[in-house]
């Protein structure tokens, strides 16, 4: 073998390896958008429910000549915990969208870094 096919063979083995780390990348980017999904539909639902929850009878516990008396004072008093309960989780899951989202930019930027390091070395072994 000479210099110039072996700097070829290096050059080879070398985009070999970037392409399998952008194949990789791209996997992981396919299942954090697949996740992102799936939480938006998550948040949707939750926001569906809270939202049909604040609409309907039940979000004003004491209502005169439907709902009063002890026990409506009862469920008066634990109802605000499970409420607030859904807004953070609301909250939450909307925050590690956004971190989600930033995790796929940040996998986009690699992959097309990866891709100039493949078109560098695709015009190094052209010129040999």
């Amino acid at each position: 073998m000479n210099g110039k096919s072996m700097i070829a063979a290096a050059l080879r083995a070398e985009i070999r390896k970037l392409r399998v780390k952008i194949a990789e990348a791209r996997r992981v980017k396919t299942n954090l958008s697949a996740i992102d999904r799936m939480i938006s539909g998550s948040i949707r639902k939750w926001a569906n429910k809270y939202s049909g929850f604040q609409a309907s009878q039940m979000s004003e516990i004491v209502v005169i000549n439907k709902f009063e008396g002890d026990t409506a004072e009862k469920i008066k008093q634990k109802l605000p915990e499970p409420i607030e309960q859904m807004e953070t989780e609301i909250t939450s899951a909307e925050n590690v969208q956004v971190e989600i989202g930033l995790q796929i930019e940040k996998l986009e930027e690699y992959i097309q870094k990866l891709q100039d390091k493949i078109a560098l070395l695709q015009s190094q072994l052209a010129s040999l």
